[in-house]
Parts: structure tokens; C-alpha cells; sequence
């Protein structure tokens, strides 16, 4: 049987859908309403009801896709002072990663 949304439900999903992403908002929504629904059921119900969060679309501002919070910060401090391959080694040694100068 289908799952019917409520006014509630759906109005729930619009105001918190502005300050939540999907996996927070798909917790509070079955908290709230003692439901079981997954990440996959709370997007398509956000799509088919025309919910928009409101950000732009793509990464959260302040969130690096390719270095931690703390590589970004070591990379920043450091990138006057030492030439692109030092930066690339220390980088590498300090956080045992694997990046090359590319």
C-alpha cells in the first residue's frame, strides 16, 4: 500500500529540509513521527513534492573534497614557504597520504 504524506509531514520535510541535508532530516522525520522511512523514500518524497532546500546545488561551502579540514589548513600555512614537490612530500609525511604535485 502506498504511503500517503500528510499536510504535517509535509510541511515538516519544507521547514526542515532548509537547515537539514537528507540523512539528518530522514532521522528528525522518524523521530518526530515514530516512522521507519530510509534516505531513499525522504528524497523521493521531497522530489515528488517539489521541496527545495534553498543552497546551491554541488559540495557545502566549507567542505573540501580532495584534503581534510586539517590538510587544507597545513597546505595554506605553508604554502609561501616551501616550493610545490617540498609541499607535496611534507604534506604526504605529516598525514600519510599519498598526493602527488598534480
Amino acid at each position: 500500500m502506498r504511503f500517503l504524506y500528510t499536510h504535517v509531514h509535509l510541511e515538516f520535510l519544507r521547514t526542515g529540509f532548509l537547515s537539514m541535508q537528507v540523512p539528518e532530516l530522514t532521522g528528525a522525520f522518524n523521530h518526530k513521527f515514530g516512522l521507519a522511512k530510509n534516505e531513499v523514500q525522504i528524497k523521493s518524497a521531497l522530489k515528488n513534492h517539489n521541496i527545495k532546500c534553498g543552497r546551491k546545488r554541488g559540495v557545502p561551502k566549507g567542505t573540501f573534497s580532495s584534503f581534510t579540514r586539517e590538510q587544507a589548513e597545513f597546505v595554506s600555512n605553508n604554502y609561501t614557504k616551501l616550493c610545490l614537490t617540498e609541499l607535496t612530500d611534507e604534506l604526504n609525511n605529516q598525514f600519510d597520504t599519498h598526493k602527488t604535485v598534480q
